[in-house]
């Protein structure tokens, strides 16, 4: 038994070229003139189309899941070698921007396809004054950089719980 995928062929030694799922026999002959047939049962297997997670933004210590569909078997790797796993789905965390890449198989036949996955550092977050004594009853205007945007909690006493200088 002999299996190829779409597209392929194999090629007898007369220069007989298979493409198509089947039996099939061959003579062969040796130099002694002694004949030999051989029987060839030919299967093509389809190529998977693989259905993958799209690219991917998380932050910094994110965890996401990434899904293929398509094949019977997978094979996920990262182009920083930090894993390879065989599973449809696989939730990962990286601390840096990274490309996954998935291989589907069905059969003799496989897919690949490649998920990047970007990974947004961590803001510097800085807050003036860090750190100040005040009297009860004053106040003071606390200002935030490093984000693009702010939650402040707790927030009850705060002019704006989402603005970058409460």
């Amino acid at each position: 038994n002999i299996s190829i995928c779409e597209n392929d062929s194999v090629v007898l030694p007369n220069g007989v070229v298979l493409t198509n799922a089947g039996q099939y026999s061959y003579l062969f002959t040796a130099t002694t003139g002694c004949d030999s047939t051989v029987i060839i049962n030919l299967n093509v297997d389809t190529i998977p189309v693989l259905v993958v997670s799209s690219d991917t933004s998380i932050c910094h210590g994110q965890m996401t899941t990434l899904s293929a569909s398509g094949a019977l078997n997978y094979l996920w790797q990262s182009s920083d070698n930090s894993f390879s796993l065989n599973t449809s789905n696989i939730t990962i965390q990286a601390d840096s921007s990274i490309a996954v890449y998935v291989t589907g198989t069905a059969g003799s036949c496989s897919a690949t396809d490649t998920i990047q996955l970007i990974v947004a550092p961590r803001p510097d977050i800085q807050i003036v004054p860090s750190s100040l004594t005040i009297c009860e009853g004053d106040t003071v205007q606390l200002n935030a950089s490093g984000a693009d945007s702010y939650v402040w909690f707790p927030s009850a006493t705060l002019s704006c719980d989402t603005c970058q200088n409460p």
